[in-house]
């Protein structure tokens, strides 16, 4: 609907050039409406990707589903299992870094895709499901304690 708008917005202002007598601006008109979009058609496809974060008897499951729908699934055990921020390597970068898990030399990045606001505000609520998930024995009903996190 937006882009029947501005396709006739396009139109209107289109038409008033050729009026005018300044022809070859329609083309340029409409390789504005095709650049736009093909930014919204780039900006859909980014947004549908996600990941869901599990934590339920002692292990933490990362379920990636990219923007193509895509589905990879990391599980580590939570035992030993660490979420941390790390820093850019510029000392002076206003960025947050990366959010890692990691546990016994293996690290998996968690919201590469996330602001950087959204990151320092996901790892206290990474920290608890690992908690949980470390809390959690083997008898006990995953239903229950499902501790579950999509951004």
């Amino acid at each position: 609907m937006l882009m029947l708008a501005l396709a006739a917005l396009m139109f209107g202002i289109g038409t008033m050039f050729f009026v005018m007598g300044a022809w070859p601006v329609i083309g340029f008109l409409g390789l504005e409406i095709a650049v736009v979009w093909y930014f919204f058609r780039m900006n859909y496809r980014s947004a549908r990707q996600h990941e869901n974060l599990t934590a339920l008897n002692s292990v933490f499951r990362i379920e990636r589903v990219g923007a193509d729908g895509d589905r990879k699934v990391d599980e580590m055990p939570a035992g030993w299992l660490r979420a941390r921020l790390d820093k850019p390597d510029n000392e002076e970068a206003t960025r947050a870094g990366r959010l890692i898990v990691s546990s016994h030399g293996r690290e998996e990045e968690i919201g590469a895709f996330l602001h950087d606001a959204e990151k320092k505000e996901l790892l206290p609520e990474i920290n608890t499901m690992i908690q949980q998930a470390k809390d959690q024995s083997g008898d006990t009903p995953a239903d229950e304690n499902n501790a579950s996190e999509e951004r």
